[in-house]
């Protein structure tokens, strides 16, 4: 089988025994209508990275009501960016019912190039692969919202 190293341009081959730096991402999701059976999405596939030994970037970060950049850190060409909605993640065993009302409100908004593209609800996350992520940007619906970033080299 034949393999390839991304570029924006085109198609690289390389050989299977060239050493290579990959993202390799494993999903299940179950779907489930109540009181059926749940249906199992697999979703897996490697990337071979045109990078070599190049460090990912990853923060804590908050988004407020206004629309802020993405920040990828060192990382001129990025190859996939992960966002985690870290609210909603209880330290105690029992939130209240006003905790978890609140929580429920803390949805993050992502946009590029200025149109409101896609939502990351509470405890949910966003996986993407932009071609540009200077048009990037993310806000908070209701008040302030914690999140992970991790931005991979391409």
């Amino acid at each position: 089988m034949e393999n390839f190293i991304s570029t924006d341009e085109d198609f690289v081959e390389f050989k299977q025994s060239d050493p290579y730096d990959r993202i390799t991402v494993v999903e299940h999701i179950y779907y489930q209508i109540f009181g059926e059976d749940a249906t199992d999405i697999s979703i897996g596939f490697e990337r071979s990275l045109t990078s070599k030994d190049e460090q990912f970037y990853e923060r804590r970060k908050i988004a407020t009501e206004s629309w802020s950049d993405i920040d990828t850190g060192w990382l001129d060409h990025t190859g996939m960016i992960i966002i985690v909605n870290r609210e909603g993640r209880f330290l105690q065993q029992h939130p209240t019912t006003e905790e978890q009302e609140e929580a429920a409100k803390k949805i993050l908004e992502v946009s590029f190039d200025g149109i409101n593209a896609l939502v990351i609800p509470p405890k949910e996350n966003l996986r993407c692969t932009p071609i540009d992520t200077s048009n990037m940007k993310i806000r908070s619906r209701y008040g302030v919202t914690r999140f992970m970033l991790y931005a991979l080299p391409k």
